[in-house]
């Protein structure tokens, strides 16, 4: 998908969220590696399949309600907690669910083990 094509895309889901015109956005698979997202309104979008990898997600309210599958779902996971598991620890289903991210089984992230009770903050 070319940048124009996506953009286009991402212009009339938020048609299609404003309007019920234009139409809602299908990326599943889409190759949305390195792309900066964090702008774009995605809510109700269905990324199954998509790679995110090393792309920038919305951090707002724009990423609501958009659909996944497990490999997206894990990555987005294992970011959130390796940055605020001393705030709400994860449980170990949830570590080990996260720890099936890819990046985390090539060794390329590191494993997310569930903190002592006394770590948090």
């Amino acid at each position: 998908m070319t940048r124009i094509e996506l953009e286009t895309v991402i212009e009339n889901h938020l048609i299609w969220l404003t309007t019920n015109q234009g139409a809602q956005a299908n990326l599943a698979g889409a190759d949305l590696s390195e792309v900066d997202l964090s702008r774009a309104n995605l809510s109700g979008a269905d990324l199954s399949g998509a790679n995110l990898d090393y792309a920038s997600w919305p951090l707002w309210c724009g990423s609501a309600n958009v659909t996944v599958d497990a490999r997206l779902a894990r990555q987005l996971l294992a970011h959130a907690f390796a940055v605020a598991k001393q705030f709400c620890p994860p449980t170990p289903e949830q570590v080990e669910f996260m720890n099936r991210f890819h990046r985390i089984e090539r060794g390329e992230f590191p494993r997310l083990d569930q903190i002592k009770e006394g770590e948090k903050k």
